[in-house]
């Protein structure tokens, strides 16, 4: 059989357009593996429109200067709409690498009330601070912009929702040697050093938000990327060694031994497919799941 598929090109074409959709702009000549880092860097950073229940933690407190927009927020993140727009304008830009949210897994907002030209929300120096699952939002507190690397945020977190970033917790180790202060997060961060944190009550921490390259870039990112490929690669694999029996069902609209035959990746919310467009004909390969 003349089998002719690129699963890796298709995968990168479902990555541009997802990025497309949402403004980014993709430099041209940009392999699939690189496609996907820039891909699963912008998806980490972009929060999907689900409802979401709030939690405030005990120490939370907002000056009434910005409770207005603090309630807008509230609002939304309650019906399910859209907040991208009170994150940092920085979102728009596929290969920023947010810091706080790398190390930390927490994401900021702004608190205004009224939108931009541009469609962000109007900056506000004071920014609420926020743990974000698909089914929760966590506020931790409102600090001002600078305060990315204030050990107070990792404190709330452990006190108020130790179970949420349990995963990340050292068992069985006493003590570190050195004790990271906000100054010491705050000089290695920017150096993309990533570091063990140890709270107040003696529990240790590795870097809840998964920690970063020495680029700067999520080390979740890579991980995910790394593992698509490898996923996709399994995909196209698996449609190689069951090619006769798809052609056999093929046959049935009208495909003939010998015939190079096109196969396609393709993903929607239930499946993934092997489609082969000249047929009009889709294999599901793997059923309610997708690799984005």
């Amino acid at each position: 059989m003349n089998l002719q598929m690129d699963f890796h090109s298709d995968w990168g074409d479902i990555m541009k357009a997802w990025l497309s959709a949402r403004g980014y702009s993709i430099p041209s000549g940009k392999d699939p593996q690189a496609i996907s880092i820039i891909y699963f860097n912008a998806r980490r950073r972009w929060l999907p429109q689900v409802p979401r229940q709030i939690l405030k933690s005990r120490e939370f407190s907002c000056s009434p200067q910005f409770e207005n927009g603090l309630t807008q927020l509230e609002a939304k993140v309650e019906r399910g709409d859209d907040i991208n727009p009170y994150l940092s304008r920085k979102l728009k830009s596929a290969n920023y690498d947010d810091a706080l949210l790398n190390d930390w897994r927490v994401y900021h907002f702004h608190l205004g009330n009224v939108a931009g030209k541009d469609g962000f929300i109007n900056r506000t120096g004071p920014v609420l601070f926020a743990l974000v699952t698909e089914s929760h939002f966590h506020e931790i507190n409102v600090y001002l912009h600078g305060n990315c690397t204030n050990l107070d945020v990792i404190e709330i977190v452990h006190a108020n929702w130790p179970e949420k970033i349990e995963r990340f917790k050292l068992s069985g180790v006493a003590g570190i040697s050195h004790v990271c202060t906000s100054a010491d997060i705050k000089l290695l961060r920017s150096a993309h050093v990533n570091t063990i944190l140890q709270t107040k009550d003696g529990t240790i921490y590795t870097p809840i938000g998964g920690g970063y390259m020495m680029n700067g870039t999520s080390s979740e990112v890579v991980m995910e990327s790394v593992q698509h490929a490898k996923f996709i690669t399994h995909l196209e694999q698996w449609v190689k060694d069951n090619s006769q029996v798809l052609t056999e069902e093929l046959k049935k609209s009208g495909y003939c031994d010998g015939k190079p035959l096109i196969v396609k990746l393709e993903i929607d919310d239930s499946a993934i497919y092997a489609a082969c467009p000249e047929y009009h004909t889709r294999f599901i390969l793997v059923n309610r799941t997708s690799p984005h």
